[in-house]
């Protein structure tokens, strides 16, 4: 039996991983987003947006969840339903399967996030991580521990949250 929209609401609130840079980098507005934004106090010099792109992580996310939520958030980002989100309304995953999955994926963004270069997030600073460009001496191994959790949890967003479309790690044509 398909789970209610409050069920899927509950999801979404656990996760919040689509507003943090770890599923896509951006997302694309509309003129009526932007308007939205404007009036959440975004301007496009401060660079929360720049023409028709959300950066993410979304400045206006506080842990899991929306602090623009109340008064208004972008279109694209209620239209916007993860793999996961879908599977769950469809019956194919439970409500507890789906909490405890993304319970996975938050842990390793947190594991990624703390191998990230100073200064740098998810979007800005994983390309070092899947570069190697690891720093020298007693850090090294956590950096490895965090390239390691950026690949792992680039895997399960693939499997579980993003659409087939969305891939974000491109497999090789030897592959």
């Amino acid at each position: 039996m398909p789970e209610t929209s409050a069920n899927l609401s509950e999801v979404c609130l656990s996760c919040g991983l689509c507003c943090t840079g770890a599923i896509f980098s951006h997302a694309k507005l509309s003129d009526a987003d932007k308007q939205i934004l404007g009036e959440a106090g975004a301007i496009p010099k401060d660079g929360t947006y720049t023409g028709d792109r959300l950066h993410l992580p979304c400045t206006f996310l506080s842990g899991t969840a929306c602090t623009i939520y109340e008064r208004g958030r972008p279109e694209i980002c209620g239209e916007y339903l993860c793999k996961l989100v879908r599977e769950v309304e469809n019956g194919k995953t439970t409500l507890d399967e789906a909490k405890q999955i993304t319970a996975q994926a938050r842990q390793l963004l947190d594991d990624t996030n703390q191998a990230l270069p100073p200064g740098t997030n998810i979007t800005t600073g994983a390309q070092a991580l899947v570069d190697g460009d690891l720093p020298k001496g007693s850090t090294q191994q956590a950096a490895m521990q965090g390239r390691l959790a950026y690949f792992a949890l680039q895997a399960l967003l693939d499997k579980r949250f993003r659409a087939k479309d969305q891939k974000l790690i491109k497999v090789s044509q030897d592959q």
